[in-house]
């Protein structure tokens, strides 16, 4: 009975010897969003799509503090400032739950949910449904469609 247990329980060390701490380094609750962020790239369901967002968008940043809130800053291009909207800022607070990998910006009693994936400590994909992000980056002049990926590095 011994033998048949030794390759189990070899094998349970070997699994727990797999599980590195790395994921303890990219843990994404709100310590590790304490910082600034910038838009790197948005993808929708029909693929990448920043080549079609540059035009209007100059710069997305995003502040958390350690305090629990955050700022956002929509700078657009002159194009956009002149025929239908200002640069916009955002502020509210944020919730980020680990275990769900879950972010939520909540502003003016909104809600926003994004679900969150990262494999460097400075870079997060965020996914949210299209209406959720055209409520962050405003109306384009194109219809983002399904699930939306905003890619934001730490700055």
């Amino acid at each position: 009975m011994r033998l048949r247990l030794l390759p189990l329980l070899a094998l349970a060390l070997l699994a727990a010897g797999c599980d590195s701490g790395d994921d303890d380094a990219l843990r994404l609750d709100a310590a590790f969003y304490t910082g600034t962020w910038g838009l790197v790239s948005v993808a929708d369901a029909t693929g990448d799509r920043t080549g079609q967002t540059e035009p209007f968008l100059d710069d997305l940043t995003v502040d958390f503090r350690s305090d629990g809130t955050f700022t956002l800053v929509a700078n657009f291009t002159a194009i956009v400032n002149q025929t239908v909207r200002p640069d916009e800022t955002i502020t509210g607070d944020f919730q980020a739950t680990a275990a769900a990998k879950t972010l939520v910006l909540i502003s003016g009693g909104v809600a926003a949910l994004f679900q969150a994936d990262a494999t460097a400590s400075d870079r997060v994909a965020l996914t949210a449904p299209a209406s959720i992000v055209t409520g962050v980056l405003g109306e384009l002049p194109f219809d983002l469609q399904g699930d939306v990926t905003l890619v934001v590095q730490r700055r």
